[in-house]
C-alpha cells in the first residue's frame, strides 16, 4: 500500500484530518481527488464499489481501504452521495 493512502486511512480511522496529494480526509469521509470513497456510518464504513472508480488511482486507493478496514460495505456511487446527504442534513 502507498504511504500517502495508508496514513489518510490511519487518520479516517482515528477520525482525524489528513491530507496528502490525492487523498485527504476530514475524519468522517476519505476522498479521492474531490470524490468522496469511504464514509463512515455510525460504527460502520461504507466505501464507493472499485468498479465506479474513475482512475487507476482512485481504484488503487479504494482498493487499499477495503484491504485495511475489513468489514467495509461497498456502494454504488448513487448511495455514497445519497449517505453523505443524510448526514449533512442529520448535522445540519
Amino acid at each position: 500500500m502507498r504511504k500517502n493512502i495508508a496514513s489518510v486511512i490511519d487518520a479516517f480511522h482515528a477520525r482525524e484530518t489528513y491530507q496528502d496529494k490525492t487523498c485527504r480526509t476530514d475524519g468522517g469521509v476519505v476522498y479521492s481527488y474531490a470524490l468522496p470513497i469511504a464514509a463512515h456510518r455510525g460504527q460502520r464504513v461504507v466505501v464507493l464499489d472499485p468498479a465506479e472508480s474513475p482512475s487507476r488511482t482512485t481504484t488503487s486507493q479504494i482498493r487499499a481501504v477495503l484491504a485495511a478496514l475489513p468489514g467495509s460495505q461497498t456502494v454504488s456511487q448513487a448511495q455514497m452521495d445519497a449517505y453523505l446527504r443524510e448526514d449533512f442534513h442529520a448535522d445540519g
